[in-house]
């Protein structure tokens, strides 16, 4: 069941890379409730940030962008994991949302997650990142489009 629980998230991506969004969905709901079974695991907080993130892009590509939104917010909403912790959210969504206009609710997110961020990172990124969404532009996010796609 463990390893189950280790698996899931590349098999997600694996079906999200392929448009099988149905396969895909069926893989986060398992995820899931695999997190639900194991709350005490470093791999939870993995499990909610990326299991939203996905459901969010599903949604966006069928044209949701209010539950969208809803994921954006629900995926920041988690506990955080050692790679949270180390290496921030994934912003692959918050960059999804940019493209569609959607503005207010990349900030708050961003605002939510700082928790994962150094000062450092608080101080010079996050700033810059906010100043340009606020100015309309997207920011160049980097790695932080590609950190926890696979934990396996």
């Amino acid at each position: 069941m463990k390893n189950r629980f280790f698996e899931l998230s590349a098999l997600i991506y694996e079906a999200y890379e392929m448009d099988d969004f149905m396969r895909a969905q069926e893989l986060i709901f398992e995820y899931q409730n695999l997190a639900a079974q194991n709350k005490d695991n470093w791999n939870y907080g993995n499990a909610i940030h990326m299991s939203n993130t996905y459901l969010g892009l599903i949604a966006i590509s069928k044209n949701d962008i209010n539950k969208a939104k809803e994921y954006l917010i629900c995926s920041g909403l988690t506990v955080g994991s050692p790679q949270l912790n180390n290496f921030g959210p994934n912003m692959l969504l918050a960059k999804a949302l940019l493209e569609k206009g959607e503005i207010e609710v990349v900030l708050n997110y961003i605002d939510m997650c700082k928790k994962f961020w150094n000062f450092f990172f608080r101080f010079f990124f996050i700033r810059r990142w906010k100043s340009l969404i606020k100015k309309n532009q997207i920011p160049v996010f980097g790695p932080h489009l590609y950190y926890h796609i696979k934990t396996t």
